[in-house]
């Protein structure tokens, strides 16, 4: 079982988090999780989850661009775009031994 896991979004990591609570697992002592978007009703979560907050405005914006570009013919394969983010700080992340 690995120590870490970081889901694409914060539901899918509160669905983790119950589901390997389910199972005995103890959040964060057995296994940290990590989510990805801030989804501020799971704030309400226990423990609460720590995530990275994205401007989703931003990455829909920019994702439109690329299907617009795409579907006017330009080369965009292989293409990355960086919307920056915030590391938000939750109690579902254990600190590092070493």
């Amino acid at each position: 079982m690995p120590t870490a896991f970081v889901c694409n979004c914060d539901d899918a990591g509160y669905v983790l988090m119950e589901r390997l609570r389910q199972e005995g697992y103890r959040i964060p002592e057995d296994i940290s999780v990590v989510g990805f978007d801030n989804y501020t009703f799971l704030n309400f979560a226990y423990p609460r989850l720590t995530t990275i907050e994205v401007d989703v405005v931003e990455m829909a914006d920019r994702a439109v661009d690329l299907l617009v570009g795409m579907m006017r013919g330009e080369d965009r394969a292989g293409s990355r775009i960086v919307v920056n983010g915030r590391f938000i700080s939750g109690n579902s992340v254990a600190e590092r031994k070493m």
